[in-house]
């Protein structure tokens, strides 16, 4: 078995169900793949464990990648899994805050690999980013105490950890922006495809079953 780290955009969560569903369902085992996954948290940089070969593959967002791409970090994309961004802003339900326009003077928590969407939404709009306060630090816990208005992350992790803390919260969806971003995307170094083009094929085939099974 060939030993494989995947390095994920996140903490363990049902975005990446496909790829537990593989694991379970022996589809990398018949690849002769052991594969295994290193978590991330909202700062964690996904390029390095790639480039330094700690990881052989990894997963984040589309846009995220094309910004690593263009400051010319040797990265291909391999697949995209997820078509629509389940990236969204949040705020408290009775906060008032329930579009866009509702961001001018407040304090939004997003970090660096989440930016370039809050950007584009601004640039949709005709919002100058000067009339935001951006926060890069923190988590949702500054939402409920009030150091910050709006927070961002993944619907499928975020949004449902305040829910089941007891806090209501607005969705505030890019898409709705006229913002579309491929979502969940695989990627490696270029040097390693090129070097491994048969594992590469491997693993992609049994990752695809996985998604296909989830």
């Amino acid at each position: 078995m060939i030993p494989i780290k995947v390095q994920l955009g996140s903490a363990h969560q049902a975005v990446y169900g496909g790829f537990y569903a593989a694991v379970q369902n022996g589809y990398y085992a018949r690849e002769g793949l052991d594969v295994s996954f290193i978590t991330a948290g909202a700062n964690t940089d996904l390029v390095s464990p790639i480039l330094d070969s700690t990881a052989q593959f990894g997963v984040m967002g589309a846009s995220t990648l094309i910004s690593e791409r263009a400051a010319d970090k040797p990265l291909h994309a391999l697949a995209i899994i997820l078509r629509r961004d389940p990236i969204v802003f949040y705020s408290l339900a009775n906060s008032g805050i329930v579009r866009l326009q509702d961001f001018v003077g407040k304090k939004v928590l997003v970090s660096a690999r989440l930016l370039p969407r809050l950007k584009a939404m601004l640039a949709k709009a005709q919002i100058s980013p000067d009339k935001i306060t951006l926060v890069s630090t923190g988590d949702a816990t500054g939402l409920y105490t009030g150091v910050v208005d709006v927070a961002s992350g993944l619907i499928t992790s975020s949004v449902l950890a305040a829910r089941q803390a007891g806090h209501p919260v607005n969705i505030i969806y890019p898409d709705d922006y006229g913002v579309h971003f491929y979502s969940t995307t695989i990627y490696a170094a270029d040097d390693y495809i090129t070097s491994n083009p048969d594992l590469v094929t491997r693993f992609l085939r049994a990752t695809l079953d996985g998604w296909a099974y989830a």
